[in-house]
C-alpha cells in the first residue's frame, strides 16, 4: 500500500494554471552526510523533502524522509547497516473558519526501519486540528487529534492491525530573520491494548545563511512501547544538513 501513497495523493492535487500568479507550492529539501573514522568507522546519510500546496479553503502537505547509517566492524572490516529509515506521508486539510486556523484533516503515512526492528508501519486517519499564530505569522503551532487505523509489522512478528487514537503537534517559528525553530511529534495509542503505543518526534534549529539556503541541526527520536523481540524500544539520531527552500 505505502509505496503507492505519493502517486495517489499527487494525482488528487489540482494543477496550477499557467500565467504569472504566485506559486501555491512551497517547501524545502535538505541532505546531510557525516563520516566518522577511528575506533568505529561509520557513515550517516540523510535526505528530507517537504512540499505544501495551499489554496482557498484547503491545503496539501507531502513529506519524504530517508536516514541511513553504515558502520564498519574494526576487526573484520565488514560494513553493515545499523539504521535505514524510509518514511512517506501525505495530509489534506479543509479549513473550517475564516482565519484558516481550525481545520479537518485526512492523512496517511508509512515508515520502515528494518535494522532497528520495524519492517513496516502504515497508518490512515481523520480528525481535526487547530493552529495558533503569533509574530505576524512568523510563529505557528498546530495540534491535531483523531482516530487512525494502523498496520504494523515488527521484525520477527506477524502483521498486526488496530484502531488507534492519534495526537500530533507541529511547530514552525522564525524567531529572528535568520533563525527558525521547527518541531513535530506524533503519538499513537491503541484502543485494543493499553500497552500498544508509540511516539515519533523531531526538533530542528535552522539558520538561513542566504535567502533560500539554510544549515539545519536535528534531533529525532522514535519510541515503541512494544518493540520487536531483541530490539530497543527507543531509537535516536542527530543530523546536520544543508538545504534549500522553494
Amino acid at each position: 500500500m505505502w509505496q503507492f501513497l505519493p502517486a495517489l495523493l499527487l494525482a488528487a492535487v489540482p494543477q496550477e494554471p499557467g500565467g504569472e500568479e504566485e506559486s501555491k507550492w512551497s517547501g524545502s529539501f535538505d541532505a546531510g552526510l557525516t563520516i566518522l573514522s577511528g575506533n568505529n568507522d561509520s557513515i550517516t546519510s540523510t535526505a528530507d523533502v517537504l512540499a505544501k500546496y495551499e489554496d482557498v479553503g484547503y491545503r496539501w502537505i507531502f513529506e519524504g524522509n530517508y536516514a541511513g547509517v553504515r558502520q564498519t566492524d574494526p576487526t573484520t572490516g565488514d560494513a553493515f547497516s545499523t539504521g535505514r529509515l524510509y518514511r512517506l506521508a501525505g495530509e489534506h486539510h479543509r479549513f473550517l473558519d475564516a482565519e484558516d486556523n481550525l481545520y479537518a484533516y485526512g492523512k496517511g503515512s508509512a515508515r520502515s526501519d528494518e535494522p532497528n526492528g520495524l519492517q513496516i508501519r502504515e497508518d490512515i486517519g481523520v480528525g481535526a486540528g487547530y493552529t495558533w499564530r503569533w509574530d505576524e505569522d512568523q510563529g505557528q503551532f498546530s495540534l491535531e487529534a483523531g482516530p487512525s487505523y494502523l498496520r504494523e509489522n515488527n521484525v520477527g512478528l506477524l502483521m498486526d492491525d488496530s484502531v488507534n487514537g492519534r495526537l500530533a503537534a507541529r511547530l514552525d517559528w522564525g524567531f529572528t530573520e535568520s533563525w527558525k525553530l521547527l518541531g513535530r511529534g506524533e503519538f499513537f495509542q491503541s484502543f485494543d491494548e493499553s500497552d500498544d503505543r508509540s511516539f515519533t518526534g523531531e526538533l530542528s534549529v535552522r539558520w538561513n545563511f542566504q535567502e533560500t539556503w539554510f544549515l539545519q541541526g536535528t534531533a529525532a527520536v522514535a519510541w515503541d512501547n512494544t518493540p520487536a523481540p531483541g530490539f530497543s524500544s527507543t531509537d535516536t539520531r542527530y543530523v546536520l544538513a544543508v538545504g534549500t527552500t522553494f
